[in-house]
Order: C-alpha cells, then structure tokens, then sequence
C-alpha cells in the first residue's frame, strides 16, 4: 500500500493540507470538511458513539462520488484522546482506517496509532514515525479566506431536514451547518463542480470495524505489524 496515498486518505476528512485564501473552491470541498469555513463554524464535537456518512463527488454526475463514513468508537478514553474509524466507499472498492488521537486530528503529530485495511485483506497498523515525517513537508496553513454568515433556513438532505446557518467564502464555496448534525456540523457544502451531502448520521451506535486488542493500551513499538 502506498504510503502516500494512506495520509492523503487519513487526513480528507481534517486539514492536513490547509488551503489558502487563493486555493479554487474545489480544493476546499475535495478535502470532505471546507477548511475556512469549517473553522468559522467551530471546532468538530468528538462525542463518543457519534458518526456521520457523507457522500462527496460531482454535482453533475452522482455515479460519479464516494461514501466518506467518520465514527468516534468507544471506548471514552481520558486525556483528550479518542479513537476514530473512518470508512471510504467508492466504486473501485474500499478503504477503513481507525486512528488513535490527541486533541484533533488534523495534523500527524497528533495521531498516536494508525491502522489501514483495504477491502478484502487483513487491517496493517503503520509505523507512526514514518507518517509524521511525511506530515511534516506540509505547508503552513496561511490567513484564513474572508467567510460571511447568514441564516440557511431548512435543508433537507438524505439525512433528514435540518435547520442550518450557511457560510459562503469569497471564492464562491458554501457550506451548511447544523447544531443538530453530529461532530463537524456539516450538512451539506458545495462549489461550482463538487458536492458534499449528508446521507446518514447519529449520536449514538458507533462501532469499530478494525479490531485492537487493549483499546486504552499505548502504542506499540514502531514498526508495520498486522493487527489482531
């Protein structure tokens, strides 16, 4: 697996890489959480037992999108730290990653343990020395893109109708937010040719497809290894 296209993969749903006021709007929606207006918005809520399915791709073309599914697995761990599953489904097959993290997980510093398993093959933990050496090249996030805020009435996606605020950047991207949607607040975003809908979500039922074996249990020693 390359090891590359694991970070780019692990951090679609964060901000490994931060756009700037001058990245095109499908920058901002092609990393699943619109970066400036998601820090507008606030920071997620990491509630144990939520999760949140989102469908990203073209808004011309629906075929034409993947599944990103983001789960806060129990057990509650003291210190800040929680674990996360994250699940993409595309045509081409499907990827799970569960993370173990620090404070949030939008830069590899903060990540303690990372397990990967492609469809159809046994889940690998990674080293994590190599993936923060790699997060490391990232560039420094810039100022922050001008965002307005205004009320946006009810939207219904498939996950429901929600009562949102919508926040729009000067390059023309937009997104939704909702109280009421779990962790990022995010119902829905969008620019010119992208489309981030809500189709799922819950506070509660989380669950973890990738086994550990002690969940509150620190790292293991560095080195890739084949979890339980």
């Amino acid at each position: 697996m390359n090891r590359t296209a694991i970070v780019l993969a692990l951090f679609a749903f964060g901000a490994a890489a931060a756009p700037t006021p001058d990245s095109p709007p499908d920058e901002l929606i092609a990393g699943f959480v619109p970066h400036a207006l998601q820090r507008a918005w606030g920071a997620p809520k990491f509630d144990v037992g939520s999760w949140v399915e989102y469908r990203i791709g073209a808004r011309r073309n629906k075929a034409d999108s993947y599944r990103l599914r983001l789960s806060v697995v129990p057990p509650a761990l003291a210190g800040d730290r929680r674990w996360l599953e994250v699940k993409i489904i595309g045509t081409g097959g499907g990827l799970t990653m569960r993370l173990l993290t620090k404070g949030e997980p939008d830069r590899p510093g903060n990540i303690e343990r990372l397990l990967v398993q492609d469809a159809g093959q046994a889940p690998l933990e990674l080293p994590m020395m190599d993936l923060r050496r790699e997060g490391d090249d990232a560039p420094a996030p810039e100022a922050p893109a001008k965002v307005t805020r205004a009320p946006g009435g009810k939207l219904t996606v498939p996950a429901g109708t929600f009562e949102t605020t919508k926040l729009s950047a000067a390059h023309g991207a937009a997104a939704w937010y909702s109280k009421d949607a779990p962790i990022y607040g995010l119902v829905r975003a969008e620019s010119s040719e992208q489309l981030v809908e809500l189709v799922a979500s819950g506070r509660t039922g989380a669950f973890a497809e990738i086994p550990v074996d002690d969940p509150q249990a620190p790292p293991p020693d560095a080195g890739m290894r084949l979890a339980p």
